[in-house]
């Protein structure tokens, strides 16, 4: 194997592994926006149970707390 062979196959090596850090780059992104909009769906599920016991209690009514 000549030295230019061996340059071209680092360099398709090097291209790949580009290739591959992009796409893993890109799920990562995807799963941090999916964990992200979980995340604010529990949450404000869990705002409004906390809201529903507040009301409840009497201590909060539409508008704020009396």
């Amino acid at each position: 194997m000549s030295n230019l062979e061996i340059i071209e196959m680092q360099n398709a090596i090097i291209s790949n592994m580009a290739q591959i850090n992009a796409d893993l780059h890109s799920r990562l992104e995807q799963y941090e926006a999916v964990a992200q909009n979980e995340k604010t769906e529990q949450l404000e599920e869990a705002t409004g149970n906390m809201i529903g016991r507040l009301k409840a209690a009497g201590i909060f009514e539409e508008g704020g707390i009396l």
